[in-house]
């Protein structure tokens, strides 16, 4: 595993301002297997000013987000070849094993949160975004996990 340390294990860090800490924009690693979905998370992400790296299935965002460093991961829940659940824990466990602290991950699900939630945080996710969403729940959640300045 080749990426740097990210967000505290303590998940508390918030930062209110946009896409950007010191200029730079945020990296967020978006899977989600729909194209038409994917395509426009992706646009009103980088419409609200972050750096996204947005990939189809869950096998791909593993590799990914081994290899490089996202300040907040947005996984869908169902996707082909590794799902958002496995892709979670593998992440978890290299995390652990490597020593790193955790990178926030939000689940994307269709599901009602009723249904969903308690799966999600028992894969090892951080939080529950159910879609449809509206760019405001969508920028609300990104907000609360994002990484504050200076980390």
């Amino acid at each position: 595993m080749n990426r740097s340390k990210q967000l505290p294990d303590n998940s508390d860090s918030r930062n209110s301002s946009a896409g950007q800490t010191d200029g730079k924009p945020h990296r967020i690693l978006l899977a989600e297997d729909n194209d038409v979905n994917r395509v426009l998370a992706q646009n009103i992400l980088e419409f609200l000013g972050f750096a996204v790296h947005a990939v189809e299935n869950g096998d791909l965002a593993l590799t990914v987000a081994l290899q490089q460093t996202f300040d907040l991961i947005l996984m869908d829940c169902q996707m082909p070849f590794v799902d958002g659940f496995e892709a979670t824990r593998r992440i978890r466990n290299e995390e652990t094993s490597a020593g790193l602290t955790k990178t926030a991950i939000v689940a994307l699900s269709g599901h009602p949160i009723s249904e969903g939630r308690r799966d999600c945080l028992a894969a090892g996710m951080d939080d529950y975004l159910q879609k449809p969403f509206t760019i405001e729940e969508l920028r609300d959640m990104i907000t609360k996990w994002l990484p504050s300045p200076g980390m």
